[in-house]
């Protein structure tokens, strides 16, 4: 099934306490719960916690990425170099039937008794989800062909339910998982990290990185023929075949020979195996492709990148599914439904559910400039009107906003402009890679009933665009800056061209429908309960458009034009004294 209901309306437990009746009705015997993101994972821990306290008897474990919960990550995952994975198999068992004793097992608790019993957290929390009914864990663990549970899906993985949260992010997600790269940049970075840590090594990934430089030089010809330095092909040419397999072989002789004493701390034989398993997942997808995938080769200065890119992750998606007891997919923002069938690889028995918005319509306002040009040739000069509706909405009422820009460039050019024109406004702006505390900071300033006005700048399609859950005042109104189609890049345009020969809607998949998910996951960040109130700005000329506004969902069907600053300020004062 693939559905779509309204953000804040209850689709974690609308979707899992179904298929909990399920494990007793149907005959299956475990649920995976897939979700990419921390704050999904809390609200399904929460929500097991709430229906426990309801007597619910049911073992649930969330899994956490190897990388994230590894006791020694500066050490080889080995018994000789890990005192965790050191006579693992003697205390696990002990381990395990202690920690039994519990019915939900977190991070924190999967820590805790992993030093208590000197057990690799990692290893643990896979034998604890053999025991356990209902698994959280990230999309990879089901689909990635290089790291999926083979424990599970290798064996009976009829007896699976699967609940697939925010769905719509699993089409650039199966795109990446079914994708592979070989960096020449990284090949040679490699090789410098590994000087005088074994020959042979050093030596393949010397032969490795002069292949890749043949073909830098092709590349470079084609540049001076103003072919953009790109060479499409529909296989990986067999000479890249050949030295990627030898350098595995190379690298795999390594780690087999267990004549040579390997040094417990040596960070080199880290780096090692971390490649080895990027240049085997290239040679796996490469084993598993099909005519949904392209290979090319492009430069960029001294690097060239070669890819074999999945244009189209839907035939391995609905491979899985037809393994699977039943799986349902659902988002907030699942539009054009049609979009998603075909890109998310919905066998044609499924249902979809399109569900409305229950909320009074009373609390939510949308309003659309459509006369200001939002497309890129445009847009700059466009930024004194842009400023001035900025600060029309927020004139309305005190309070907390959000400004969604297309880019951090176009937001510092408009904060230059906003900051001259406004200096006492409260900003808070999105950086580059920020890290998990900053964002916690971020998000913080959205305190209720404020006394000045907060004005957030983030980006779209960013950390602060979705899965932000700032309910009540905390948050009383969005603007929207274009339609947010994706930047113009290569692979865009090869997505493009497939989905053109295939269903004649190239720029729709490409470009369209991804961008629109994007506007619809921000405008989403405002009403969050019945109790909510508040207002949605959009701002393009593209809003107005006929091939636009059929994708609005229900809740969006009264909208008001405003065109001018004053009209804007207007109707939101008006909104704000109904309240």
């Amino acid at each position: 099934m693939l559905a779509e209901a309204p953000t804040g309306t209850g689709k974690t437990i609308s979707v899992l306490f179904p298929a909990l009746k399920a494990l007793l009705a149907s005959g299956a015997k475990k649920i995976f719960y897939l979700t990419a993101k921390t704050i999904g994972r809390k609200t399904v821990l929460d929500t097991m916690v709430l229906l426990q306290k309801q007597g619910l008897e049911l073992r649930t474990i969330a899994l956490t990425a190897k990388s994230k919960i590894c006791p020694c990550p500066d050490r080889v995952c080995s018994p000789k170099a890990c005192k965790y994975a050191k006579g693992f198999f003697d205390r696990i068992d002990s381990a395990i039937e202690d920690i039994l004793e519990h019915n939900i097992f977190d991070r924190r608790l999967i820590v805790e008794f992993s030093r208590l019993h000197q057990v690799c957290p990692f290893e643990l929390s896979l034998e604890l989800a053999e025991h356990s009914d209902l698994i959280i864990c990230d999309f990879n663990y089901v689909f990635a062909p290089s790291v999926y549970l083979k424990r599970f899906f290798d064996f009976n993985p009829e007896d699976f339910i699967l609940l697939i949260d925010e769905g719509h992010n699993l089409v650039a997600r199966g795109r990446n998982m079914f994708s592979a790269s070989i960096s020449k940049e990284e090949v040679l970075r490699t090789r410098r990290k590994l000087k005088g840590y074994n020959q042979a090594i050093y030596r393949a990934l010397g032969r490795l990185n002069r292949e890749l430089l043949s073909w830098r030089k092709k590349c470079e010809k084609l540049e001076d023929q103003d072919k953009k330095g790109v060479i499409l092909a529909e296989a990986i040419p067999d000479s890249i075949l050949d030295k990627v397999g030898k350098t595995l072989a190379v690298f795999e002789n390594e780690f087999m020979d267990y004549t040579k004493p390997k040094p417990k701390k040596d960070p080199r034989r880290i780096t090692a195996r971390n490649y080895y398993f990027e240049l085997l997942k290239f040679i796996k997808i490469n084993s598993i492709k099909g005519k949904e995938h392209v290979f090319y080769l492009e430069k960029e200065g001294r690097e060239l990148k070669a890819r074999l890119f999945c244009r189209d992750p839907a035939p391995f998606l609905a491979e899985r599914y037809s393994q699977i007891h039943s799986s349902v997919i659902f988002s907030a923002t699942l539009a054009p439904l049609e979009y998603f069938r075909n890109s998310l690889g919905i066998l044609p028995e499924s249902t979809s559910q399109v569900l409305s918005s229950p909320f009074p319509r009373k609390n939510f306002l949308l309003l659309v400039n459509d006369r200001i040009r939002m497309t890129y040739k445009y847009r700059r000069q466009e930024i004194p009107r842009v400023v001035d509706s900025i600060l029309a909405m927020t004139a309305g009422k005190t309070g907390n906003y959000i400004i969604y820009f297309p880019s951090y460039g176009y937001m510092d050019k408009v904060l230059q402009v906003l900051r001259k024109q406004a200096p006492g406004l409260d900003l808070l702006v999105q950086k580059p890679g920020m890290s998990e505390s900053r964002r916690e900071d971020f998000l913080a300033e959205f305190i209720a009933n404020k006394s000045k006005t907060l004005l957030g700048c983030a980006v779209m399609g960013g950390i602060f665009s979705e899965g932000i859950d700032l309910s009540g005042d905390r948050l009383i109104g969005a603007a929207v800056l274009t339609v947010s189609l994706p930047g113009i890049s290569l692979e865009r345009n090869l997505i493009r061209d497939y989905f053109d020969e295939k269903y004649n809607k190239g720029f729709q998949f490409a470009y369209k429908y991804p961008g629109f998910n994007r506007v619809l996951q921000a405008a989403g960040r405002v009403i969050r309960s019945n109790k909510d109130r508040g207002v949605v700005f959009l701002i393009d000329q593209r809003f107005g458009k006929a091939h636009y506004r059929r994708h609005y969902p229900e809740h969006w069907k009264e909208y008001r034009r405003v065109r001018r600053s004053y009209e804007l300020e207007s109707a939101c004062r008006l909104f704000w004294q109904e309240d």
